[in-house]
């Protein structure tokens, strides 16, 4: 959540020029882009944004901590000196003093190497497909958002005051720099604050129509606990078939009825009152029942 600053300085014969986060007046070095300290055990990523959006990556083994906040800093240019002094705020708490030398940014006492000069806000952009370690997810450009893998879930989707909103659930803040999308884990199915996707696509079409269902039937569903698989067959007429085997003993159970088709869904009646799930997006599969 974006925070306000409050920069409260005593002023001596100094003049000081608030930097955009871009370029400053006088010229120094712009601090937007992306930055890396290798340590002894852990790494540590530094983005900038163009937008002043501050991320910090700690990533140590399999372990990966990210926080996000505003940043800001301040130039101070003294009378009696030709070198600005510059200082650093994030989340409007002082950083410490840092500068650039080439592609070197020395900040409180570490040297980060730049990697790109690009670190380019495109929150506006969430359509399309992502993907982390833990699950894939899409948003749809008619407002439908579903992930896949260790995270089910699926509804509607709107970004109001810079937040992303999942159904009336979730409230999330989230970031996108470049193609890496930053997403405040309220999922609970990590130890960092923020999950990090790497796009996939950026379209955000579904090609999941009747017509698609129908077409690529029978379609497989796997029980959460892997015991059994499902298969349903859907047909043009309204109707499906279903079965069950198992896969500790091959036994098959057999299961029809109707169904009626909305958007990604699937409603199912009959010996099976369940809901299946199936979206294509941009040329990616996304399916599971409940």
């Amino acid at each position: 959540m974006k925070k306000a600053f409050v920069l409260i300085t005593a002023v001596l014969l100094v003049v000081f020029a608030l930097s955009s986060c871009a370029t400053s007046s006088s010229g120094t070095p712009t601090v937007v882009g992306g930055w890396k300290y290798v340590g002894e055990d852990y790494t540590e990523i530094l983005w900038f944004t163009d937008t002043g959006r501050y991320v910090c990556e700690y990533i140590e083994g399999d372990y990966t901590d990210i926080d996000i906040y505003d940043y800001e800093y301040v130039q101070d240019i003294e009378v009696d000196e030709t070198n600005p002094s510059m200082d650093l705020y994030i989340d409007g708490y002082y950083k410490g003093d840092f500068f650039i030398e080439g592609n070197i940014l020395h900040l409180d006492g570490y040297d980060y190497k730049r990697f790109t000069k690009t670190a380019k806000d495109n929150s506006s952009k969430i359509k399309g497909t992502w993907k982390c370690d833990l699950f894939k997810m899409a948003f749809i450009s008619n407002g439908t958002f579903i992930c896949d893998g260790y995270y089910r879930n699926n509804g509607i989707y709107r970004i109001e005051d810079e937040r992303l909103l999942l159904d009336s659930n979730y409230d999330l803040d989230y970031l996108i720099i470049n193609n890496t999308l930053y997403l405040e884990d309220d999922f609970d199915v990590s130890y960092s604050y923020y999950l990090k996707f790497e796009r996939t696509s950026s379209a955000g079409v579904n090609s999941s129509n009747l017509s698609f269902v129908i077409n690529y039937s029978p379609w497989t569903y796997v029980s959460d606990d892997g015991d059994y698989a499902y298969v349903y067959a859907i047909y043009q007429n309204g109707r499906y078939n279903a079965v069950r085997q198992s896969y500790l003993t091959g036994s098959t159970e057999s299961y029809s009825g109707t169904y009626t088709f909305d958007n990604i869904y699937i409603y199912l009646s009959g010996d099976l009152n369940r809901t299946l799930t199936i979206a294509y997006v941009d040329n990616v599969l996304f399916g599971y029942s409940y």
